[in-house]
């Protein structure tokens, strides 16, 4: 008996569907599902779950130890709902797609989301207590999830939905601010912490928009000139968008506090320096 092995030629060309998944049409053995990456994807899926369960026992061992923690059946329920679902949505993503890019920028939203969730649960984000806007914070997570729905949870959609998240981030700082809701000692925590999800959420919106790009570009993603032209328009966005943030925050600390404020000021150089980048980058490609 003959056995039949699929062989991928290297003049086969790459197919990628709209996920931004990428592969030689998708290979009869699983496209070695346990090769080269595949392979480390599956032990972060191991050692995802092991730490989730960890997670939640840990308070449950505590509890027969010390007074100190003392969770009730909600907070272990609430823990639950939110490890479980994370990573079941982790699941969904890494069965979704093989692009790594596009992997790697769901668990950058979902890591996000949860850390989001979290930190207002256990303390609150801006304050403490259910002020405004805490609660506007709570829904934040609504963003990426009804984004990701309407656009089907493409690497294109996602890194639109991952910029209007950043938006909607700042903008519930800023409101923070106008409306007295942060403490003068919570001023420099508020603008950092702010800044830091700003970030990630940024961060996530680069990687979803670079998977989109292989998924619009097959037969050039091997080589690596997908280009500076075509992925220079989000990188223009993001960097702007942070200098504006940057600068929205410099003003606001320079009339409200008499003085600029580190956080803001590195947001501003850290969006100067990477339009600068992406500016160089972008006339680079256009005098090949």
């Amino acid at each position: 008996m003959r056995t039949y092995e699929h062989v991928h030629r290297s003049d086969e060309p790459l197919t990628t569907n709209e996920h931004g998944n990428s592969s030689a049409r998708q290979q009869g053995n699983g496209g070695g599902l346990l090769n080269g990456p595949e392979r480390w994807w599956n032990i972060l899926r191991i050692v995802g779950w092991s730490m989730a369960t960890l997670f939640l026992l840990l308070p449950l061992v505590a509890m027969q130890f010390t007074d100190e923690v003392n969770w009730g059946p909600e907070d272990f329920l609430f823990a639950a709902i939110l490890l479980g679902g994370s990573g079941l949505i982790c699941e969904l993503a890494l069965r979704r797609s093989s692009d790594n890019t596009y992997r790697v920028g769901v668990l950058l939203a979902l890591a996000s989301t949860f850390l989001l969730i979290w930190s207002n649960a256990a303390v609150g984000f801006v304050g403490s207590g259910a002020n405004a806007a805490n609660v506007l914070y709570f829904a934040l997570p609504v963003i990426p999830f009804l984004g990701g729905l309407v656009a089907r949870f493409t690497a294109r959609g996602m890194y639109l939905t991952m910029i209007i998240t950043a938006i909607a981030q700042a903008s519930i700082a800023l409101f923070a601010f106008a409306t007295d809701q942060v403490g003068a000692d919570e001023h420099g925590a508020i603008l950092a912490t702010c800044a830091i999800f700003i970030l990630f959420w940024s961060a996530s919106a680069v990687l979803f928009q670079q998977a989109a790009v292989r998924s619009a570009s097959p037969g050039r993603e091997a080589d690596g000139n997908a280009g500076p032209l075509r992925t220079s328009p989000i990188q223009f966005v993001l960097s702007a968008l942070l200098m504006a943030i940057g600068a929205v925050m410099l003003i606001f600390m320079i009339t409200v506090e008499d003085e600029p404020g580190m956080i803001p000021l590195l947001m501003f150089l850290l969006g100067a320096g990477w339009f600068a980048i992406t500016l160089y980058r972008w006339r680079a490609a256009q005098r090949r």
